[in-house]
């Protein structure tokens, strides 16, 4: 049940999130500015990698709650530890190098590193395919036109 539960969980919010994430990819100039105005136009680059991190988001978040539910907490904080740990160091390093895009990279290393143990131990635990989120997530779309669109559609007057 866990497996299921994860997998189509962080399937579902990939899949919300995704079209969001390549909106905000391909135009960070309009949201910069739509956001928070002309006179943070600099943080433009920023959101190009920053927005990459909200796809790793899904499966940290999910990953805690499997991990809490199934009686393995302590895993799940050390882990969590582990990556604020790595993204502390890696960010104290960059940030001397590259300025506050250090920051950014910094963090995204970190996130793509705890990614990856992250579906290690998922794998070993619970037998999950680390590209089944990925599947679910592509066929979110045609389930949620079937279940709520149509349905809505048809409700429309003429």
């Amino acid at each position: 049940a866990g497996k299921y539960l994860y997998e189509k969980s962080v399937g579902t919010i990939v899949a919300i999130l995704f079209p969001l994430v390549i909106f905000v990819f391909c135009f960070p100039g309009f949201v910069v500015r739509l956001v928070a105005g002309d006179h943070y136009a600099e943080a433009i680059p920023m959101v190009h990698i920053v927005i990459l991190t909200c796809l790793f988001s899904p499966f940290d978040r999910f990953f805690g709650v499997i991990m809490d539910s199934i009686g393995r907490a302590k895993l799940n904080f050390i882990l969590l530890s582990s990556f604020i740990s790595l993204t502390l160091v890696l960010n104290y390093f960059l940030i001397g190098r590259l300025g506050l895009m250090g920051c950014i990279y910094g963090t995204l290393i970190a996130d793509g590193i705890v990614f990856i143990i992250r579906q290690f131990l998922l794998y070993k635990i619970l037998k999950v395919n680390p590209l089944s989120p990925f599947i679910y997530a592509w066929r979110f779309y045609p389930e949620f036109i079937r279940n709520y669109i149509k349905p809505l559609l048809r409700k429309l007057p003429g």
